[in-house]
């Protein structure tokens, strides 16, 4: 019945718009006044209103409206003498051209040519002129000026038609460039200065501006003051006022003061605190975390940090929808307030599904085994967040611009490795989309280093670092684009550096999880020759190593690896290795942090790796001067060697590039000859520390965020021969000098004999140094230190006997690091010059020391 109904209606509709269609006039005639430049056929084919057809009024408004669209016309509109009623319709449409734009003329500008102006605006020679645009262009050449400092610039445009088209003419009256001289606060008691200064992108003028003073940009004041008034809120001052209160200008408006007026109000205070529906912590516990207490300032970030360290600590026990909301309660004594948080727990969330999606060369394993998280666990948000790091660390994506259609999780919607949090097959679960896009993991790189200890040599390396022994290209194109040999994980290296006074190359193999597990394996073949003053050394050897790594929370599987090895030889040595890592240093203290049956500590958190290794080593000995050292004359010729290296290191800097912050300690014994062979017996042990820690750091000018920078280097190395040896060979001896004990040369500090350094079984050697920016330029949008400062001290010695410390050396010096840009590379440059303040008459002495690496 419904049905029939709704029939009956649209028959209804449809004769009765047939019949007023027939009601309609016909249009008889299209005119179109006005044009110059295109003819009428042109616009009645952008128009639906044709000869003959019925007219429509809804028609004609949209044909009006497409012609503007076109771009052709100021102005369409009806005209009054259009006939639209009757029988017949005569349509005459009133137009008005846009002009050509032939040309667009700038006048006054120096401070940009004429090209770097048009590089902002819409204006374009050969397109049709509409007059708005000019308006909007004159605003951008404004800002481009404003934007630079030339706060007073006046940009006037103007309009000229000609028969062949239409000349606009810029006019820039630039002005001075002004700059900040000086930013006074007026009212600011409890608000230190130089903190609202540093909330400020304005700066004013000092001494590291004195070259290159701030400009005075209205627009970022403007910025600034709302940033002002969030940080005194965020102090607890809610009532704060902030505002600019005068420029003050310098005669020739070169130069502006800023006086900005700061009416702090009173700071409100914290009355009492409250924790509500809190169940899974004890309202105790989570109360002594809180930065926010009775008696303490109300300062939003300090409420805010306080809210994410609780969401967090939930987020860790896998209540990652948990919400924690503070509630302010202003008092009716004034500035008085009772903070309660309000917490909703939600209940735990498992971990669902695990799918990578993106990658197309890349074997899954290789990405799942760098999670943290398995399918089935508690959602752990610390070990999310590492597993992402992880993934970052393999430099195997690109940025991705994947949108998402379920949730982000916060702090790891990153530019390269992107999460999606979906819902999961039950209430209690979520699964986990995991977008990355692949790059290129190969690289060619070729350049030089250079030294005045080893002099120059060139430099030709292909690492491939996603490699795969064993998936053979199937064309020559493939294995160009990256698709063969590739997706495994693994790291393939070739790397060449001929060179006069010594050469060096090296292929090598490594497979970081091998069968699956934790451990990595390198295969490495080496060859080296070098000229030492008075003979010729030639190195052709191989070697293998096998190592585990601890970064982030990354333990050995329970139940496999770890149990195996615990009870073997091997695991003994890494583990006697492992302590004597830890507790030399003297300073990493463990924690009662357990995730997944494994003791986990700040310690573990940052590329700990022990290892174990061989390698066996052919050395030549040739051209040997007649007046060699007798001990150099006992192994001229062919010699081998034979070895066993365990070693450990760890490294917790900030960065690798500019350490800032932290340490990196490495330690090995190497054990040679009996009973595994070679012509030579004896141990070695080395060790080095070094440490790196922050001074000071800018905060305003030109070096704002440069750092001043404390390091300290400590090398020490002990040998001993065995069994059948007499003696550590001259070749396995330590040396000191050059770039390991500036002021003194290169592999003369120790014992001699006949003059010439013969090398010691003893080495103690320590190092001072303070760096500090001096020129700190933005470079493809980072700032980059490319000239630093250093003052260093250096000490050491080397001795023939492991108990006698010998005579030890000392000097002191400065320097500078350079990073030179060339294109999209930097060339590090590293010049010091070292004076020795204690050494001995024979110690040979080197001022200068050079060294640089540079590739492409």
């Amino acid at each position: 019945m419904q049905f029939q109904r709704f029939l009956a209606a649209a028959i209804f509709l449809s004769v009765a718009a047939v019949a007023r269609a027939q009601d309609a006039p016909v249009v008889k005639r299209v005119e179109i006044e006005g044009l110059r430049i295109h003819t009428p056929d042109e616009v009645r084919l952008k128009m639906s209103t044709h000869v003959g057809r019925p007219f429509s009024s809804e028609t004609l408004d949209q044909d009006i409206r497409r012609l503007f669209a076109t771009g052709w016309f100021a102005d369409v509109k009806r005209s009054e003498r259009s006939i639209e009623t009757g029988a017949e319709a005569v349509i005459i449409l009133e137009v008005l051209e846009n002009d050509v734009l032939r040309e667009v003329r700038y006048i006054g500008n120096r401070e940009f040519n004429n090209e770097e102006i048009a590089e902002g605006v819409i204006l374009k020679t050969g397109e049709y002129f509409a007059p708005w645009k000019v308006k909007l262009d004159a605003d951008r050449i404004r800002d481009k000026y404003l934007a630079k400092g030339y706060a007073l610039v006046k940009v006037t445009p103007t309009e000229a038609s000609t028969g062949k088209g239409t000349i606009v003419t810029m006019t820039v009256r630039e002005g001075p460039r002004v700059s900040v001289d000086d930013i006074i606060f007026h009212g600011a008691s409890a608000l230190d200065s130089g903190k609202l200064l540093d909330a400020m992108q304005t700066k004013d003028a000092d001494i590291w501006t004195l070259f290159s003073p701030p400009d005075f940009q209205a627009s970022m004041l403007e910025a600034d003051l709302k940033a002002l008034l969030r940080y005194a809120r965020g102090e607890g001052y809610l009532d704060a006022r902030i505002y600019l209160r005068e420029l003050e200008w310098e005669a020739d408006r070169h130069w502006v003061d800023l006086h900005i007026q700061v009416e702090e109000g009173i700071r409100y205070v914290v009355d009492s605190v409250d924790i509500e529906g809190a169940n899974l912590f004890a309202v105790n516990e989570l109360y002594r975390g809180l930065k926010v207490r009775p008696g303490e300032p109300f300062a939003l970030v300090a409420v805010e940090r306080d809210e994410n360290w609780m969401v967090d600590k939930y987020r860790e026990k896998a209540y990652i929808d948990a919400d924690v909301l503070a509630v302010p309660r202003y008092l009716a004594e004034r500035g008085h307030v009772k903070l309660t948080w309000k917490i909703r727990e939600g209940e735990k969330v498992y971990v669902g599904r695990i799918d990578f999606v993106g990658h197309h060369r890349t074997r899954d394993k290789v990405l799942r085994r760098e999670l943290l998280l398995l399918p089935g666990e508690e959602f752990n948000k610390i070990l999310l967040d590492h597993a992402i790091d992880r993934l970052n660390g393999l430099r195997y994506f690109e940025p991705t611009n994947q949108q998402l259609f379920g949730r982000a999780w916060g702090p790891v919607r990153d530019p390269v490795i992107v999460v999606e949090v979906l819902p999961g097959r039950q209430l209690d679960e979520r699964d986990l989309l995991i977008h990355v896009q692949e790059g290129r993991t190969g690289n060619l790189q070729f350049g030089g280093t250079f030294s005045p200890d080893v002099g120059f040599s060139g430099k030709l390396a292909v690492t491939q670092s996603n490699f795969d022994l064993f998936d053979f290209p199937k064309s020559i194109a493939e294995l160009f684009d990256g698709e063969g040999f590739s997706g495994a994980g693994q790291v393939a290296r070739i790397n060449l550096e001929p060179g006069f006074e010594r050469s060096r190359y090296e292929v090598s193999f490594t497979e970081p999880w091998l069968f699956d597990y934790p451990i990595s394996m390198t295969v490495a073949g080496t060859y080296s020759d070098q000229d030492v003053r008075y003979y010729r050394e030639r190195r052709l050897g191989g070697s293998f190593d096998f190592g585990h790594r601890w970064d982030d929370f990354v333990a050995p599987p329970p139940g496999k690896l770890g149990e195996e090895l615990a009870g073997t030889f091997l695991g003994g040595i890494l583990q006697g290795i492992s302590y004597a890592a830890i507790h030399i240093p003297g300073y990493f203290l463990f924690d009662d942090h357990v995730v997944r049956g494994y003791r986990l500590d700040d310690f573990y958190k940052r590329n700990y790796s022990i290892g174990i290794g061989y390698q066996l080593t052919r050395i030549t000995i040739i051209d040997v001067d007649d007046d060699a050292p007798t001990e150099l004359l006992e192994v001229e010729g062919v010699n081998y060697l034979s070895s066993v290296t365990v070693h450990s290191s760890i490294d917790r800097r900030n960065s690798r590039v500019l350490p800032s912050q932290g340490f990196v300690s490495s330690v090995s014994y190497e054990y040679a000859g009996y009973p595994i062979g070679g012509d030579f017996d004896f141990w070695k042990i080395n060790y080095r520390h070094q440490a790196f820690t922050t001074l000071w750091t800018f905060s305003a000018g030109p070096l704002a965020g440069g750092k001043v920078i404390f390091e300290t280097d400590l090398r020490g190395g002990f040998a001993q021969e065995h069994y059948y040896s007499l003696n550590v060979p001259i070749f396995e001896r330590f040396y000191a000098g050059g770039n390991s004990l500036r002021g003194f040369e290169y592999r003369t500090i120790g014992p001699k004999e006949r003059g010439e350094p013969i090398g010691g079984n003893l080495m103690t050697l320590a190092s001072a140094e303070i760096t500090f920016p001096i020129i700190r330029p933005e470079i493809m949008g980072k700032d980059v230190d490319i000239l630093r400062g250093a003052i260093f001290t250096d000490w050491g010695t080397v001795s023939a006997h492991t108990h006698d410390f010998g005579y030890f050396r000392w000097s002191v010096g400065i320097g500078v690091r350079l990073q030179i840009p060339l294109g999209p590379q930097i060339i590090p440059l590293t010049i010091d010059w070292g004076i020795p303040l204690r050494k001995q008459d024979e110690d040979e002495r080197r001022a200068i020391h050079i060294g640089f690496d540079f590739g492409f």
